[in-house]
């Protein structure tokens, strides 16, 4: 059965993109997002419509391919992770009343340097581990040219700092990179997971999957470790399952990576085929854990993995459409944001 989507307009004109949306505990969306200027803009919604903000000046975001990353913690506030349109820094920001920003020490934990492709998690702590709302940060790193990891934890001493929680995950040997396009979750057991690519020197650009273990990552090549890919998105919260959406450059189609921890082998799905570049997948699981992929191609398309295995296409939106962000509410509601005519759409989904 198809989805119904109630679509408005957030922000109705200069908008660039490169936008994240993420749910408050009760299902409020709030949207992170650029100008055409790259000027990082905020907006939430409240019972009166809209509300919008830009950042405090000097918060420009570069990388035409790179989003601005969004989480709320378990207070609502929200944290911001994006690179700088100056110097390709990683920048962090969270508001607590007021924003504050800084800038990651990606060199070894001691100094910044540049990062791109970044993803932003916050510890969900249902443990008691002592990490709540902490940030955890994936990006390919420019110097090393691998896949960096950061988080922002107390260290022996109780202090929070990042020193001493910067790592490189995959460093791989030139003239290859690795890191790129990243995706952070953290799974039901509140384990890291990184999905990101590697490029073999132009010749391949491989799908591989990082999960971060009590003394050292595991990384392994997902997939047939052939052809190219880019635009990875990991479905969070999944319990015993790990679903990388992503775009097929060699076969030019939209594709879902899905690994059953307890039924191997994993598998590869097609969801849409004859897809043009630039389809930029965003995945999501509903509160059941059933798979949903938003995307473009000629407009907005929202995909449903039906219980036989296959999926299902609709299309939410005609015009012109990019950047595409989805989650779900615990309610089962899709909410979904995107930019279309230069306006920045925001559309909730029932059925």
């Amino acid at each position: 059965m198809a989805v119904t989507f109630q679509k408005e307009t957030v922000d109705p004109a200069s908008v660039r993109g490169q936008l994240t949306l993420a749910l408050s505990r009760t299902g409020v969306p709030h949207i992170v997002y650029t100008d055409s200027t790259g000027r990082i803009k905020y907006a939430r919604k409240e019972a009166a419509g809209w509300v919008r903000e830009t950042l405090p000046a000097g918060n420009d975001a570069g990388g035409d391919d790179d989003r601005v990353c969004l989480a709320l913690d378990s207070r609502g506030n929200p944290h911001i992770a994006y690179r700088d349109l100056g110097d390709d820094h990683l920048i962090y920001g969270v508001r607590n009343g007021a924003w504050s920003f800084e800038e990651v020490p990606t060199q070894g934990g001691i100094h910044p340097r540049g990062a791109r492709h970044i993803s932003l998690g916050l510890h969900p702590d249902r443990f008691g581990s002592g990490l709540k709302d902490t940030p955890h940060l994936a990006y390919h790193d420019m110097f090393h040219t691998g896949l960096g990891y950061a988080a922002k934890v107390p260290d022996d001493d109780g202090h929070v700092t990042w020193k001493g929680h910067v790592k490189e995950v995959d460093n791989p040997d030139s003239p290859h990179d690795a890191g790129l396009y990243t995706s952070l979750v953290f799974d039901a057991d509140e384990t890291i997971s990184i999905a990101y690519f590697d490029d073999r020197a132009g010749e391949f650009q491989r799908l591989k999957l990082a999960v971060q273990g009590e003394f050292a990552w595991e990384k392994n090549v997902v997939g047939d470790g052939t052809g190219l890919g880019e635009c990875a998105s990991m479905a969070p919260g999944l319990v015993g399952r790990d679903a990388v959406g992503y775009y097929d450059v060699t076969n030019k189609c939209v594709t879902v990576w899905i690994r059953d921890r307890d039924e191997p082998p994993p598998r590869k799905e097609v969801v849409a085929a004859d897809v043009p570049r630039g389809a930029r997948p965003s995945t999501a699981a509903t509160p059941t854990h059933a798979l949903r992929v938003a995307y473009e191609h000629s407009g907005l398309r929202f995909a449903v993995r039906t219980a036989n295995d296959t999926w299902e296409v609709q299309t939410v939106d005609t015009a012109p459409a990019a950047w595409p962000s989805l989650a779900y509410d615990g309610s089962g509601t899709a909410h979904l944001a995107y930019v279309s005519g230069g306006a920045l759409k925001y559309a909730r989904g029932t059925g």
